[in-house]
């Protein structure tokens, strides 16, 4: 009980990370889950413009309302300072004169210099402007090209360009499984930094010289002693696996049931896994920040080459042969044969599988954390 009690005092000073590292994973995979189940809708580009008829004719007034449609239109005197000062300061995005002799123009075929436009800086919108004009232009001459007349023309032309193309938006919203398969496929990164940020830094403290001596002159037997510490350790990764369990069923809006329990057993094996290798660097390690720079180097290094951030079928098949060494490839091929991730199946028999060579990696690290450590006292 004593060394129970002196585990946790410890472990309060420790939560800061495991909280950080929790909370971090749970707001970036809310996020990424969310994305793409909003309702979207486009809205074309609104341009504050003005138009100049220096025509005058009907085929100009009708290029001029068509350009106007779904634009702003100002009303500023044609004075070529004025417009700059307008486009300088952004009272206008876009200035259009239909320079005379237009119709005439449209009459003949002609499509050149129908148009004089001012503009400050080049956009989207401004190509789009730019679009628009020369749309209506070739839709006309088209038209008057069949033997319309261009005031004929010009009126077809708009009631043809006035017509939308009808859009659906497909919602890309996740189901349930798919929310939780993501879910699984980053836990071990993170299960096994929270892990280790938490729980090393005890272990390093309760082994230290002086901690130990005062443990040694009282009547605690060593066995009660280490056993002790295994029960605290256990009871505190069981509860912050719990906690990820809780934050899972929460995002996915989901629950455990069917295949999912294997996912869910495949996560309790990999946070013994974690545990083994918090309990075997603190035998090892006396500094935190030596510490920190493991769980930096092993917890990222895993997870990109076992695919937890690549998927594994995008492995090199070095990386592969590699990586079948550590515990993370056999927990993401496992989660992958679960939730039918990198174009696998489900089949319990490879998961089971799976989940015997990440028992056998937790026995290696256990039994070799206990010998270091018994050398250690000795």
């Amino acid at each position: 009980m004593q060394v129970f009690k002196l585990f946790f005092m410890i472990l309060r000073r420790r939560l800061v990370p495991v909280i950080l590292y929790m909370g971090i994973f749970i707001l970036i995979l809310t996020s990424i889950t969310s994305s793409g189940s909003q309702n979207e809708s486009f809205k074309p580009s609104e341009l504050r413009l003005v138009i100049y008829d220096e025509d005058g004719t009907e085929a100009s007034r009708l290029a001029k309302d068509y350009l106007a449609k779904g634009n702003e239109l100002v009303d500023i005197k044609d004075d070529d300072d004025e417009i700059l000062d307008a486009l300088y300061y952004t009272t206008i995005h876009y200035a259009v004169t239909i320079n005379k002799g237009f119709e005439q123009k449209l009459e003949k075929g002609e499509t050149d210099g129908l148009f004089t436009v001012r503009y400050v800086h080049d956009n989207y919108s401004n190509v789009l402007a730019d679009n628009k004009m020369n749309e209506y232009v070739k839709t006309v001459s088209a038209y008057a090209a069949s033997g319309m007349d261009v005031e004929s023309a010009s009126k077809k032309a708009a009631k043809t360009l006035k017509k939308q193309a009808e859009v659906t938006y497909q919602q890309n919203t996740k189901s349930s499984d798919e929310i939780m398969g993501m879910f699984f496929q980053y836990l071990p990164y993170v299960l096994f930094s929270a892990i280790i940020s938490a729980l090393g830094p005890v272990l390093i403290t309760l082994d230290r010289k002086i901690v130990r001596d005062r443990t040694h002159c009282s009547a605690l037997k060593l066995s009660r002693e280490t056993f002790g510490k295994i029960g605290a350790a256990s009871v505190f990764v069981m509860i912050l696996w719990g906690v990820f369990l809780v934050a899972g069923a929460v995002i996915s809006k989901g629950s455990y049931s069917g295949k999912t329990l294997y996912a869910v057993a495949n996560s309790f094996i990999y946070a013994l896994i974690s545990t083994g290798i918090a309990i075997l660097v603190a035998s090892v390690v006396n500094n935190e920040n030596v510490l920190n720079v493991i769980i930096q180097i092993f917890g990222l290094g895993s997870s990109f080459l076992c695919g937890v951030f690549v998927p594994q079928e995008l492995l090199g098949k070095g990386v592969v042969t590699v990586s079948k060494a550590l515990p993370a490839y056999w927990y993401v091929k496992a989660n992958n044969s679960v939730f039918g991730l990198s174009e696998q199946t489900f089949d319990s028999g490879k998961v089971l599988l799976c989940f015997a060579a990440e028992l056998g990696f937790a026995a290696l690290i256990f039994a070799l954390a206990f010998v270091l450590a018994k050398r250690k006292k000795s």
